[in-house]
This record gives C-alpha cells, sequence and structure tokens, in this order.
C-alpha cells in the first residue's frame, strides 16, 4: 500500500477524540476544481482556531491564492509534487 492510501484508511487520535478516515468521503472543494477534501477536523469542532483536511489534488490542478485571517493552515504533501508560493 502507498503512502497516500495508509493516510486515506488512516486516522487520527486526539485525547478526546478518534477520526477514522476510511469512512469518510471525499467532498469536491466548492472553489477550487479539480480539489478534494476529506474534512477530518472542523472549524466548527475548534471554535474556528483551525482546521485538519486531507487534500487531493488532481494533476493540472491548484488551490489558489487565499486566507485564512483566524485559522492555522498546514499543508504537508504525501505523494506528488508540486509548488507553494507565500504571499505576505
Amino acid at each position: 500500500m502507498d503512502t497516500f492510501e495508509l493516510f486515506n484508511n488512516g486516522k487520527l487520535v486526539l485525547p478526546e477524540k478518534e477520526a477514522g478516515f476510511a469512512g469518510i468521503e471525499w467532498s469536491k472543494h466548492p472553489t477550487f476544481k479539480g480539489v478534494e477534501l476529506k474534512h477530518i477536523i472542523t472549524a466548527k469542532d475548534t471554535d474556528g482556531k483551525f482546521s485538519y483536511h486531507l487534500v487531493r489534488i488532481a494533476p493540472g490542478s491548484s488551490i489558489g491564492n487565499h486566507i485564512h485571517e483566524t485559522q492555522l493552515e498546514t499543508h504537508e504533501v504525501i505523494k506528488g509534487s508540486g509548488r507553494c508560493g507565500v504571499s505576505i
């Protein structure tokens, strides 16, 4: 099994919650074409402080420039390659 499938079927274990990823459906990103998300922890779960998602980006697609004013957003590439630009 490759690294992506290990994450796709993995789980997140926190002191107060355990979230299995396999049972969570992929959903299309509302803004970025070719981007899909598995919502593991949502802003609603953390009083808007952060969220945690698995993100799948189709070849030739991208997550466009955007800002989360009040939330932390972290990206970790587990398979494939791409470019990341940061503007401040």
